[in-house]
């Protein structure tokens, strides 16, 4: 649908709202690659919280990613991604996780990375 689009755009484009996801998207779409703990947290943000195809991800991944491999992308997001989007969240119109505000604090935490 129209919604879950523009939600994939803005992730893509590091417009979320979310600072340490968006500068993670930022990178992938500067430099073509990104650190692989801030791909696991995009993607799982990605499914979980905007609640958009895993497939969708993977795919966007695997068009900007310098260090692509088949293997090594499709089977991250199966192997860490492809559970997460089979849960069915309690409340939609929310954020299905808090995890997504304690990233920076634990891996950013003087915000080096996002600025």
């Amino acid at each position: 649908d129209s919604k879950t689009r523009r939600l994939f755009d803005r992730w893509t484009r590091g417009l979320t709202g979310y600072p340490f996801v968006d500068a993670g998207m930022r990178q992938l779409a500067a430099e073509g690659q990104m650190p692989h703990l801030l791909r696991q947290m995009c993607a799982a943000f990605l499914v979980r919280d905007l609640r958009v195809p895993w497939r969708w991800g993977a795919e966007w991944f695997e068009s900007q990613l310098v260090d692509y491999t088949p293997d090594a992308n499709w089977g991250n997001w199966a192997y860490r991604i492809l559970p997460v989007a089979q849960l069915q969240p309690l409340c939609t119109e929310h954020l299905t996780s808090l995890e997504i505000l304690s990233w920076p604090v634990v891996h950013d935490p003087y915000l080096e990375y996002i600025l």
